[in-house]
């Protein structure tokens, strides 16, 4: 029997292994086998609990913003706009329409080409009822006042002040290319007998308001031009009401679905019978362009410096580099349960996605949750205690091929640190405080029968539990190879 000790002394913390080159190839012949044993093992533990390599001292808040759209505006030009998309009412504006009366005395006409609906409301629409009790309605919209026809002197329609009005609606508004953004009403009214029966000057004062609910509340939008004056012995008035930005004089860049056209006030208040008519109504919308802003996802990573941390110093130090990083969140620790709490600093924003990412199952854990991806839409409890322990158990491991090969179901947890352990030498209980010497002797004999034949060199190397590669210091080792007969 001939055997093999080697003495070694780790010193390299870099290296999570050692390579043994015996000072001559062992060889065996077909009579002979080869035996590993190794006899004692010791270390210093300063194997810090949190650290890089233990890959436990990183992870990352993420937040996602999806795409987010705005528009840009077109405003309705001076001039040369009823041939463009600035202008509503253009052909076929109103030659397919569906008339429908509604609740509270309302017509409605919807155009069934471009989605546009017109509302006129007069509370004695009804004029009547058939035999059946059906209602017979008076008709409020004459449909070439709301069309283009440049020498329209023959349709006209009742509209008195504080007794009338019109509403317009645009019935897709969701997405940006659809905003209604209305800028300008163009009114026109005319005398039937060509010429002011008033023994004066006429005027009337005009106001828009717009809503999102066609009988929600409607809010009344800043206005320019929103007055018509016409002079005594001459037949028409007409004005752009020019609709702006609320408490300033750029044009309106809001988008509504409906908006109410309304009369506040005429003077004088009566006429004679040949009284004053609304002759047109035309609208003048915005052309809207849909910009994107790309979405984006940023990370906040966190890394903690390694060393010995009990919880509370941990959490501290968690805190301190949430708020430096910007990341905003807040771990708590939870008493008698050891759990910990983390919760979301900012006030969450409609369609972000914000997580926590832990790099590993790992990680993970010990913090003490089951997902490496936590949902920060709310606060979240751990599924169970904070452990923060850096390792119980010591693994010794070869690439030295044995007769009866160790089986191991060690956890990998989706380290990519992680890699093939090979044969398990033994593993060294390793629960002991900081700075404390690791001690083991195998006196228990364990040796393990080799399959080699020839051994010019062989590894041995170091993990956890967790199959993580262990940087260890100061370790002593003493093993040998027996070679005997069979």
């Amino acid at each position: 029997m001939t055997t093999f000790n080697f003495f070694i002394d780790k010193t390299d913390k870099s290296s999570t292994e050692l390579i043994i080159r015996p000072e001559y190839p062992i060889i065996c012949s077909e009579k002979e086998k080869l035996t590993l044993k190794l006899l004692d093992f010791q270390y210093l533990n300063t194997a810090y609990n949190i650290s890089d390599h233990l890959y436990n001292n990183k992870f990352k808040v993420n937040l996602y913003v999806p795409p987010s759209y705005y528009a840009t505006y077109a405003n309705v030009p001076d001039t040369n706009y009823y041939t463009t998309d600035y202008f509503i009412n253009k052909d076929p504006f109103f030659n397919n329409v569906t008339i429908t009366h509604l609740a509270g005395n309302f017509e409605k006409w919807r155009d069934n080409l471009t989605g546009y609906a017109i509302y006129a409301q007069n509370p004695n629409m009804i004029s009547g009822y058939d035999e059946f009790g059906n209602p017979n309605y008076s008709t409020l919209i004459t449909r070439q006042v709301f069309q283009f026809y440049p020498s329209n002197y023959n349709w006209f329609m009742d509209f008195e002040p504080n007794f009338h009005y019109f509403i317009i609606e645009k019935e897709n508004v969701s997405t940006v290319v659809n905003y209604f953004v209305l800028q300008q009403i163009n009114l026109s009214f005319f005398f039937i007998n060509y010429e002011n029966p008033v023994a004066g000057t006429t005027t009337m004062t005009f106001k828009v308001s717009a809503s999102n609910t066609f009988d929600g509340t409607y809010t009344e939008l800043t206005t320019t031009d929103n007055v018509i004056t016409i002079a005594q012995n001459y037949p028409i008035g007409e004005t752009f009401i020019k609709i702006k930005n609320q408490g300033t004089s750029t044009p309106n860049t809001v988008s509504w679905r409906f908006y109410k056209l309304e009369m506040i006030s005429r003077t004088p208040t009566t006429f004679p019978a040949n009284k004053l008519f609304l002759k047109n109504v035309f609208y003048l919308r915005a052309i809207p362009t849909e910009n994107v802003i790309p979405a984006t996802s940023t990370d906040y990573p966190i890394t903690i410096e390694d060393g010995f941390y009990n919880t509370t110093e941990l959490i501290t130090k968690i805190n301190a580099y949430s708020i430096q990083q910007n990341a905003k969140i807040t771990l708590q620790l939870r008493d008698f349960t050891n759990k910990i709490y983390i919760s979301n600093t900012e006030a969450p924003v409609a369609g972000t996605i914000k997580v926590l990412i832990f790099p590993n199952k790992t990680t993970a854990n010990m913090y003490g949750f089951n997902n490496t991806i936590l949902s920060l839409s709310s606060a979240v409890l751990s599924d169970t205690y904070i452990n923060i322990m850096n390792f119980s158990k010591v693994i010794l491991s070869t690439d030295l091929t044995f007769s009866v090969k160790t089986h191991n179901e060690l956890i990998a947890n989706n380290n990519d640190r992680t890699k093939g352990i090979g044969n398990i030498i033994t593993w060294i209980n390793s629960d002991e405080p900081p700075m404390t010497c690791i001690k083991y002797k195998n006196t228990e004999g364990l040796t393990h029968k080799l399959d080699n034949r020839h051994i010019n060199a062989f590894k041995i190397s170091f993990y956890n539990e967790k199959s993580l590669p262990l940087h260890l210091d100061n370790a002593l080792i003493h093993l040998q190879i027996i070679k005997s007969k069979k």
